[in-house]
């Protein structure tokens, strides 16, 4: 697609006594496909193309945006009646033309305005920022107006904050400070204040940069070691209370106490992590592989002036293999006596286990005690007799309680674990 051409068409009104290159207005242009664009234009008066090049649209190197100026030189204007018509065309090189929007500069006879005590750095403010408190006064912009018209003042500042850190009044010019200038941190050495001059009267805007600049600021402290970022891996048998990382930070400011903050992805890491005083971070609630892998959180290191971050930290957390368990702390069966391998007889054990893994691979054993011998097991959990089962002859018991382990096959660690449970055996003697 084509790029557009926003806000136009446009109205821009000048003094016929300018005789200095100034900026007048910037084009909102978009291209929908991000394409590189190119604008030009065309200047007509009084029906006429001029050659005169009373006007230039020029590309800024550094923000790529395209900005039309008022050159040099006195408007050869004979009519201050007759507009000058700027025929604005944008085109890329996949999709054309924008089509053509125009601007409209009209010449205001015998009028000039001017902003001479802002741009250049021979008009720089020079700021201390740890001593500058909000509501100082730092400077007034001075409009002339040729014909004595009122001047409004308006201002932008780059970069821009929230809030803002200074403000101009809009019918003095007096520029002030917005804030106290000790939170405007070394991060922004110099800000350039846009001040605008409206002639109320005749429609005219002089724009001019103010340059500020700032010594004495306070630096923003930060967190060394997750400065780009830091990725860890812990087990989720990790535990409680051991000291994943110690944050080092870095504040070249005196006599500052720092403190630390912090979130996380998902926000129950708040309550899994811990800070102390130290900058010790610290596991206050146990890691669960099955629950949650991933925590992604976020550290903020402030001086009681300035924050510095957040700065990221990302914990993954690692499968540990858990032991599986028992439903029940006690199982029954009952049969009768019979040869070895005769009968089978199902307690309906009922072990689970974390690790997905091994879910479907969980084996059972007795433990060998209380004439466990005596009995198999298959991995399904079915017993029968191992050997012939003779309640009377053999003077066997009729009844056994055996120690019964579940075991898993040792999850993603190769450690195999295991549950116990207990089951009661009843052997009947046929009559």
């Amino acid at each position: 697609m084509p790029p557009t051409v926003n806000d136009l068409p446009r109205n821009i009104y000048v003094g016929d006594l300018e005789t200095l290159e100034r900026y007048l207005y910037t084009l909102n242009v978009t291209d929908p496909d991000a394409d590189a664009f190119a604008c030009t234009h065309i200047i007509t008066y009084n029906g006429t193309i001029s050659t005169n090049g009373e006007f230039v649209l020029r590309e800024d190197t550094t923000t790529k945006e395209w900005k039309f100026y008022i050159t040099a030189g006195a408007l050869p204007s004979p009519d201050n009646t007759l507009p000058y018509i700027n025929t604005i065309e944008c085109t890329d090189s996949n999709s054309g033309s924008s089509g053509r929007y125009n601007i409209t500069v009209r010449a205001v006879n015998d009028e000039l305005l001017t902003l001479p005590n802002i741009a250049g750095t021979a008009n720089a403010l020079k700021i201390d920022a740890i001593s500058t408190l909000k509501g100082k006064t730092l400077k007034t912009a001075s409009a002339n107006s040729r014909g004595g018209n009122l001047v409004e003042y308006s201002l932008v500042s780059d970069p821009s904050f929230s809030p803002e850190f200074f403000t101009i009044d809009s019918s003095s010019g007096v520029i002030k400070a917005n804030r106290d200038f000790k939170f405007l941190d070394s991060r922004y050495p110099t800000v350039y204040l846009t001040i605008k001059a409206h002639d109320t009267v005749d429609s005219i805007d002089v724009y001019q940069t103010q340059i500020v600049q700032l010594t004495n600021q306070n630096t923003v402290p930060r967190i060394v070691n997750l400065d780009p970022g830091l990725a860890d891996s812990q087990l989720e048998s990790l535990a409680l209370g051991s000291v994943l990382m110690t944050l080092t930070t870095e504040d070249p400011d005196a006599s500052t106490t720092l403190t630390y903050a912090f979130s996380c992805v998902p926000p129950d890491g708040k309550n899994t992590f811990t800070i102390d005083t130290n900058g010790n971070v610290k596991l206050a609630q146990a890691l669960d592989y099955e629950t949650v892998k991933t925590y992604t959180c976020g550290f903020n290191v402030s001086d009681g002036t300035a924050t510095g971050g957040p700065f990221m930290y990302t914990l993954t957390v690692q499968d540990a293999n858990e032991a599986p368990y028992f439903s029940d702390t006690m199982y029954y069966a009952t049969t009768s006596e019979g040869a070895a391998g005769s009968v089978s007889f199902d307690p309906s054990f009922s072990c689970s286990d974390q690790d997905v893994t091994d879910v479907s691979k969980l084996t059972y054993a007795f433990k060998a005690a209380n004439n466990s011998n005596r009995f198999a097991i298959n991995t399904a959990g079915v017993m029968t007799f191992k050997e012939n089962y003779d309640v009377d002859k053999n003077a066997m018991p009729s009844s056994v309680v055996l120690t019964v382990f579940c075991v898993d096959a040792g999850g993603t660690t190769g450690v195999k674990k295991t549950g116990s449970t207990q089951v009661t055996i009843t052997i009947a003697v046929p009559c």
